[in-house]
């Protein structure tokens, strides 16, 4: 059987959480999504798929199509990179990419109210989601706050007994998925293919 491996990120509230280098989700919590792509040029999209946000923890599954940003520029002039574009704010409540890192329309300052992200472009427009048109942009009206989550570390996932042949057994083979990592979730098939989502919840030992 094959296990599938998740990505787990935790809310963060405090400029004190922010480290360079390290990855982040943009999160609309009302609408229990993250940023995605661009979408029609200007604003970004909204994920729900592959992923699972409960209590600020956000569990993002293989082949999610959430934007992963990598925390760079310096402090108060912050730029997010998703590996191949810097998210910026071009012109008016657009929401889009530039190639450049350096560029002004790329450098955001962050601060946080309460649970809430305050990521706030170089012309002082702010990060939302619109709820008109369900995506992300840096409009004030029919807007809902954002939140930012930090990507944890999660323990590679135990199985017993290990993978193999087991001959001269009458007797069915208990098998248990253990982590380290607390809350961690696992999904796990038992022909050889890669999990997804959908496939079996790992929640207590098994029988094979």
């Amino acid at each position: 059987f094959t296990k599938l491996e998740t990505t787990k990120y935790v809310r963060i509230s405090s400029t004190e959480d922010l480290v360079m280098d390290k990855n982040y989700l943009i999160v609309c919590e009302t609408r229990s999504g993250v940023m995605g792509s661009i979408y029609n040029s200007n604003y970004r999209s909204l994920v729900t798929s592959g992923l699972t946000l409960t209590d600020g923890v956000a569990t993002v599954q293989e082949g999610c199509e959430a934007s992963i940003f990598k925390l760079g520029g310096t402090t108060g002039a912050y730029t997010f990179y998703d590996g191949t574009y810097y998210l910026a704010n071009t012109s008016g409540t657009q929401l889009n990419s530039v190639l450049n890192g350096t560029a002004e329309t790329s450098k955001w300052g962050i601060s946080f109210s309460g649970n809430d992200a305050v990521i706030t472009s170089s012309t002082s427009n702010t990060i939302r989601y619109n709820t008109s048109f369900a995506d992300f942009w840096t409009g004030t009206s029919n807007s809902a706050s954002v939140q930012l989550y930090k990507e944890v570390s999660v323990s590679k996932p135990v199985i017993s007994p290990e993978s193999g042949t087991y001959l001269n057994s009458n007797a069915p083979i208990e098998v248990t998925i253990t982590c380290s990592t607390e809350d961690a979730v696992i999904y796990y098939t038992t022909d050889g293919t890669d999990p997804t989502a959908n496939s079996t919840h790992y929640v207590e030992a098994f029988e094979l």
